[in-house]
């Protein structure tokens, strides 16, 4: 996010994956060019069949120098910028998009965005004229369902993305089988601060996601728990406060199976 340390700067590594040594590291200042850039990169994604990558502008990692309001599309095999997209309402709302999603395989071709500051899900369809996607379009208002800080996102097999908010707290569950239409299906409630999910199965066979609560400990928004919830009736079957029990915060948790492991940075 924070490249070599400048105010407007950010970067991208490309590692080797068997020695996790660099290859290369992937820089475009928004000084250099304003149209097309790369700064506070966070969410990540990549479309291998499309020879596609994504990544967002965040915010600075001090968390008060700068903030972002767009998106990067560049090419996989090349690394040259492809185009940079506004994901906000206008050029001075800093929205802060902080995960992108490229859905590819059999799922329907779009960008999918959250913004942070925004509270919101953003959408961009995939164009096989120019090989890009077109532009971001907002398709759920936090704002009116009284949400905001919106994080995460994973997608199981069925078509159902699930969408973290951290104010005031909850899970999301859409159908994505009609994009550009999100069918809101389920509302899970978590803790302030709802952030990564890993899902899993019981040893009684439930099917469940564990979300962890806890947003780079902000207050307000760092509850310390994780909530486990069933993923059918919705119920919060029990959780684990880590702060009360050992002092910590959790900040992240993922899973290697299932929705967990779909495109997530």
């Amino acid at each position: 996010m924070g490249g070599a340390g400048g105010p407007k700067d950010g970067s991208i590594g490309v590692f080797n994956a068997s020695n996790n040594q660099l290859i290369k590291t992937i820089k475009a200042p928004i000084q250099d060019n304003p149209n097309q850039f790369i700064m506070y990169p966070h969410g990540i994604s990549v479309n291998e069949e499309k020879g596609l990558m994504m990544v967002t502008s965040t915010i600075h990692p001090d968390l008060t120098t700068g903030m972002g309001n767009t998106c990067t599309l560049l090419d996989l095999n090349t690394y040259e910028i492809k185009e940079t997209y506004q994901v906000a309402d206008s050029p001075t709302d800093m929205s802060a998009p902080v995960e992108v999603l490229l859905l590819h395989g059999k799922f329907p071709q779009y960008a999918l965005a959250t913004t942070m500051l925004g509270g919101d899900i953003w959408m961009a369809p995939y164009n096989t004229t120019t090989k890009k996607y077109d532009a971001f379009t907002k398709f759920f208002d936090g704002s009116t369902q009284g949400l905001g800080w919106t994080l995460e996102m994973y997608i199981d097999d069925s078509n159902k993305l699930y969408v973290s908010f951290a104010d005031p707290g909850k899970v999301l569950v859409f159908d994505i089988n009609n994009l550009p239409q999100l069918k809101l299906l389920k509302t899970f409630d978590a803790d302030k601060g709802a952030h990564h999910m890993a899902f899993f199965k019981t040893k009684s066979g439930k099917e469940v996601v564990a979300v962890q609560n806890n947003l780079l400990n902000i207050p307000n928004l760092n509850s310390g728990t994780i909530s486990i919830i069933d993923i059918n009736t919705g119920k919060t079957l029990g959780t684990v406060n880590l702060r009360t029990r050992y002092g910590i915060l959790p900040e992240s948790i993922e899973g290697t199976n299932g929705p967990s492991n779909y495109m997530h940075h």
